[in-house]
């Protein structure tokens, strides 16, 4: 029996092929009948591969256990390869036992196969915009083999197809894969044929106020201007759709109308409706917490976050509100009531107005009153308060002021003030012209933290200072050094106050 040399395929790798094949038996093909596909080597004895259907002298020959891949069949041979040499193989040995048609595989290379090429294109090409699944009824591909006569071999299917998402308009390519090999084709999605969308409405739509909104009930309708909804529309799921205008489980939505939009995939395929918010009703207010102190002297005020108000609404749901209106009179003493006003309704709680007196008077010097000697004098600065009972300083104007002061010697005078029959003295300075800048307690010139430092040091006794420095530390010209002048003297040298 003439041999023929076949492709060496390991048994385990193409067996991994075959099981994604439609197997054919043996005992299916008729005497003399052959075809395309896989055949196996059985029992001991090696098949013989020739180099042509008329030769003899075997080439190669395969042992059993081999699956060989007949390519093309002529008079009773099977052109295959083995070992990476084309030969024919007498398909009538009973060595040979067909298994299947050509494997079928995506990633895996067959011998032979060089390559593919499309036949005839699916029936559909235009898909509509998320269609449910992909279509290549009538898609046919030709594989072909790397032989002197580029041999074919026609497959309707066996291939796998790697279809795009068919979400988003537009040409999309589909790739087909068989042996290793692909070859691709186009596809245009277009948009579907939504004509308008319908509503019914959900079980609500009047809602109280900081009620969730619920859409229960709600449902859309797609209808189609190819008629597959049959003139009745599709039932859409609300998760496909775009809500606008409310949201479900919304709580803030203001009192009034409002308009709920829908739309279906594209923004043009729109249907809406109206949902109402109605005010809450107050039944009632009462007031949770008061002032720390209900007096007041005449004049002052409450502070009104001081004041806690709760609501009650009709829908039982209490709550702290603010913004409410208080409404009061201290302006004459005694016992009154104050009001506070929400929303129509009102609480009132009782307060105490006592009379405000003066007690007394008070100066402010701020930096202290005074003068270089020889200077005319000057008051600039000076600030008289009166002092009333509540506490409460208020300064006045038209207070008078009596004192003996010698401007061209220094040093303190009493000043007197009067006003409203109450007195207050104070001492005005009469001090020694500077002979360095305010500040420049060591005389270079500039006003820095070392200058703060020597005025500290020196008013708590820790550093000797010449009578230029200590007047230059003097800032408020008081005729002393105190704490006060070193930080005065270190915030003018930060640039946060100035010397006036």
């Amino acid at each position: 029996m003439r041999q023929i040399k076949a492709l060496r395929l390991a048994a385990a790798a193409f067996a991994a092929a075959v099981c994604a094949c439609v197997l054919l038996c043996a005992s299916a093909l008729g005497a003399g009948q052959y075809a395309l596909g896989s055949y196996l080597v059985a029992g001991d004895t090696p098949v013989a591969v020739t180099a042509s259907p008329d030769s003899d002298a075997a080439v190669q020959r395969v042992p059993g256990g081999v699956y060989l891949n007949v390519i093309r069949i002529s008079s009773g041979y099977g052109y295959t390869v083995y070992d990476g040499i084309y030969g024919w193989v007498d398909l009538s040995n009973e060595a040979l036992r067909y298994q299947n048609a050509l494997p079928r595989t995506v990633g895996t290379t067959i011998p032979g196969v060089k390559g593919l090429k499309l036949r005839r294109l699916p029936d559909k090409l235009v898909y509509t915009e998320d269609e449910d699944a992909a279509d290549t009824t009538g898609l046919t591909v030709a594989v072909v083999f790397d032989d002197e006569n580029a041999t074919e071999y026609e497959l309707r299917d066996g291939f796998t197809t790697v279809f795009p998402s068919l979400h988003g308009l537009g040409t999309k390519t589909v790739t087909v894969w068989y042996a290793g090999f692909s070859v691709s084709y186009d596809i245009e999605v277009i948009r579907q044929p939504v004509d308008r969308i319908g509503l019914t409405l959900p079980v609500k739509t009047v809602f109280a106020e900081g009620e969730p909104v619920s859409f229960e009930g709600l449902t859309v309708r797609a209808y189609y201007t190819d008629g597959r909804d049959r003139g009745l529309g599709r039932v859409i799921d609300l998760s496909d759709c775009v809500i606008v205008g409310a949201k479900e489980g919304q709580t803030d939505l203001s009192v009034g109308t409002h308009t709920v939009t829908v739309s279906y995939r594209y923004p043009d395929v729109t249907a809406s409706f109206h949902i109402y918010v109605d005010p809450l009703n107050i039944v009632r207010l009462d007031i949770v917490r008061l002032p720390q102190t209900l007096r007041l002297y005449q004049g002052q005020a409450f502070k009104q976050e001081e004041i806690g108000v709760t609501a009650t609404y009709d829908n039982g749901v209490t709550e702290e509100i603010t913004g409410f209106d208080l409404e009061y009179d201290a302006a004459e003493p005694g016992t009154h009531t104050a009001l506070i006003r929400y929303m129509g309704r009102f609480a009132m709680f009782e307060y105490e107005v006592l009379p405000l007196v003066e007690t007394g008077l008070a100066v402010a010097t701020g930096t202290g009153v005074g003068s270089y000697r020889g200077e005319p004098i000057n008051f600039t600065g000076l600030t008289v308060l009166v002092v009333y009972n509540s506490g409460e300083r208020r300064a006045v104007g038209s207070y008078e002021l009596s004192y003996d002061i010698d401007t061209e010697t220094a040093g303190l005078y009493p000043v007197r003030v009067t006003y409203g029959g109450f007195t207050a003295t104070f001492d005005y300075i009469v001090a020694n012209p500077r002979i360095r800048n305010i500040g420049d307690v060591d005389g270079d010139g500039q006003v820095q933290a070392k200058d703060a430092r020597l005025a500290l040091r020196y008013s708590a006794r820790l550093e000797t200072l010449p009578e230029e420095a200590v007047r230059a530390a003097d800032v408020n010209a008081d005729g002393k050094v105190l704490a006060w002048d070193a930080r005065k003297i270190l915030r003018v040298s930060a640039k946060l106050e100035t010397f006036e």
